[in-house]
């Protein structure tokens, strides 16, 4: 079941085959240092995971690079001529000098980036893995941020932005999310890609020790790394504490009912 998931393509390697005229395998040698992947669900705290580790000096990009549209726009602009020219070009643009390249990925992601052989432009492919513990509590501030588009904290588009409690919504959520961590650890177990996961909840609060285990991941010393003030801040409020009291009100009667 999982494998028949896996191969079924997902709708950012759909849309982009369709902008390369299914131009997407690479079957050339290797081009770069290790490539790292820090592996997202929505909300999961990727963010703040993907600042920090650039605040090092040591990595470049870990943006969200491979979501169709946007391979879309910036294709046209750097005059990509496939899938694997358009990950060069945009390597050889954004990597910093002395510096290891990273992508943001979701499971679909990741698939399709094995699928098309892109791992061998690299010397091997290293997975940091943002994860919550708070699985209705993450899936609670995906359905708000998806209904008022608030995404950042950073934002300030969206001023008068509101949400409403909506449990189906949430639950579909909860199972996506839960599908989506266990493909990406499948993936990473069946490629045998290392994989470092990170909890938002112990990172937001210190992202020192896990920083310095990602050090220990990465082969370099970041024993004295301290972090920058993060412009990314906490957007969870009162709203999301009252929608996840309500979903497990809702919810718990109907597990353990008989």
């Amino acid at each position: 079941m999982m494998n028949e998931r896996l191969a079924a393509l997902g709708e950012h390697e759909r849309a982009i085959r369709r902008t390369f005229d299914g131009r997407m395998n690479y079957s050339g040698g290797v081009l770069f240092p290790t490539l790292y992947i820090v592996a997202f669900t929505n909300r999961s705290g990727s963010n703040l995971v993907s600042e920090h580790i650039r605040s090092t000096g040591l990595f470049s990009g870990l943006y969200e690079h491979l979501n169709f549209d946007t391979v879309e726009l910036v294709s046209k602009d750097i005059g990509s001529t496939s899938f694997p020219d358009h990950i060069m070009k945009i390597v050889d643009i954004e990597r910093l000098p002395g510096t290891a390249y990273g992508f943001k990925a979701s499971w679909d992601q990741l698939a399709m980036l094995l699928r098309s052989g892109i791992d061998k432009m690299f010397n091997g492919v290293r997975v940091v893995h943002a994860t919550r513990r708070g699985l209705v509590e993450q899936a609670v501030s995906f359905s708000i941020a998806d209904q008022t588009k608030r995404w950042f904290s950073t934002q300030s588009d969206t001023p008068n932005a509101s949400s409403e409690f909506r449990y189906e919504d949430i639950e579909a959520r909860v199972a996506g999310i839960a599908e989506a961590n266990q493909m990406i650890a499948y993936l990473c177990s069946l490629f045998e890609l290392p994989r470092l996961p990170i909890v938002y909840e112990e990172f937001s609060c210190n992202p020192v020790p896990d920083i310095r285990r990602f050090g220990n991941f990465a082969g370099i010393d970041l024993s004295i790394w301290a972090p920058d003030r993060t412009e990314l801040q906490k957007q969870a409020d009162h709203t999301n504490e009252e929608f996840v009291r309500l979903f497990r009100e809702r919810s718990r009667p109907r597990v353990l009912a008989s």
